[in-house]
């Protein structure tokens, strides 16, 4: 497998080619190691089609760091205010709305 696969498997997860492409663009910067190496590890896995991106939450290898940063994230967004929060996902969505493919 290569990008263009994960890219099929993302647009077929998502059934839309705008956030498929979110993805597997932040997957790539994944890759350069922006969020550490167990990160990078991951991704270059999923691009060089060793892992398939919906069984990585399931696996010895990468289900820890996915729990971990979910939890992460968890307190982020409990800690947003939510009227901020609402204006950031309509903007998110907005970018991927108007976004030509």
């Amino acid at each position: 497998m290569n990008e263009v696969s994960v890219s099929e498997q993302l647009e077929q997860m998502t059934s839309h080619p705008r956030v498929a492409r979110a993805i597997l663009d932040g997957l790539r910067q994944l890759r350069t190691g922006v969020s550490g190496s167990d990160f990078a590890e991951l991704a270059r896995d999923v691009l060089e089609g060793r892992v398939m991106l919906r069984d990585l939450g399931r696996t010895e290898a990468y289900g820890p760091q996915f729990r971990q940063a979910f939890h992460r994230f968890e307190q982020w967004e409990a800690g947003q205010d939510p009227e901020e929060f609402g204006r950031m996902v309509e903007r998110t969505r907005a970018t991927l709305e108007d976004d030509p493919v």
